[in-house]
């Protein structure tokens, strides 16, 4: 496995399902251009802002995919493994760590 070193990421949620990717910390400055303009640019895009449904991180949106497609799981944080509701991370529970 490979570790690579990322900039922290906050996704842009809009009311057709699409999702934008912003840096972290440019998204407190995005949000108070928001606030003044109808049309942001995001990269070489335009998006009306009355089409955003909001600024989120992507934790939020990876939780809200899973519970819509209705797989009834949630993700162990210490393994980054998906397990079904009601049970244990099976590396949690036999004491192995993942590789």
């Amino acid at each position: 496995m490979e570790n690579k070193i990322t900039k922290p990421k906050m996704v842009i949620q809009m009311r057709n399902g699409n999702h934008l990717l912003l840096d972290k910390k440019k998204s407190e400055l995005f949000m108070q251009e928001c606030e003044k303009k109808r049309f942001i640019r995001v990269g070489d895009e335009w998006i009306n802002t009355a089409d955003m449904s909001g600024l989120f991180l992507p934790e939020t949106i990876e939780r809200q995919k899973r519970e819509k497609a209705g797989k009834g799981t949630w993700k162990c944080k210490k393994h980054d493994y998906e397990v079904d509701y009601g049970k244990k991370c099976g590396y949690c529970e036999s004491g192995f760590e993942k590789k």
